[in-house]
């Protein structure tokens, strides 16, 4: 009896999804916009297929409010976090709005967290970062070891600089 039970538990938890969400009703938007920072080597298009396909949409499509800046694909927080920090502002003019809240993919975290430490708790209501390499990463690491002269098995700062430039046009040795 107790397992008869227990499966129509089951099976009206699968059946009707709906009940678990105040009656089938739909949340309200949020109520600041959401500014989006993609990661490193990433642009918003290649070859003019967007890569966050559906991502404004689907969070349009809720009611939001929700900004896709496009970030320069290769270079220092200090680049990528001022260019952030310029959509962020032009989103609360276009809106606005006194907050936003932040999101940030990846390298686009630590952009995110560059935002925020800027602008401050009285502009940013949320920082979401997902894949975000908040203490480092290896080959980072391994790079800026290079650049500072510790030989890692023929990699030089001379083959760091011409993989960067390949992937992202971004010299070490300098400003784009």
């Amino acid at each position: 009896m107790k397992f008869r039970i227990l499966a129509a538990l089951a099976l009206a938890m699968v059946a009707l999804p709906g009940i678990a969400h105040a009656g089938g009703s739909k949340p309200p938007p949020a109520k600041y916009p959401f500014v989006y920072a993609h990661g490193a080597f990433a642009t918003n298009e290649l070859f003019g297929i967007p890569i966050y396909y559906q991502v404004p949409q689907a969070f349009q499509a809720e009611g939001h409010k929700f900004f896709l800046p496009e970030l320069s694909a290769v270079a220092p927080v200090r680049i990528r976090g001022a260019q952030l920090l310029a959509a962020t502002e032009e989103a609360l003019a276009i809106t606005g709005s006194k907050k936003v809240n932040l999101m940030g993919h990846s390298f686009g975290g630590l952009d995110a967290r560059y935002v925020a430490h800027v602008l401050g708790s009285n502009k940013v209501a949320s920082v979401t970062t997902f894949s975000t390499p908040h203490h480092g990463m290896p080959s980072g690491d391994l790079a800026v070891g290079v650049i500072n002269g510790i030989p890692l098995g023929g990699l030089t700062e001379e083959l760091v600089d011409v993989i960067m430039w390949l992937v992202g046009g971004w010299v070490l040795n300098g400003d784009p």
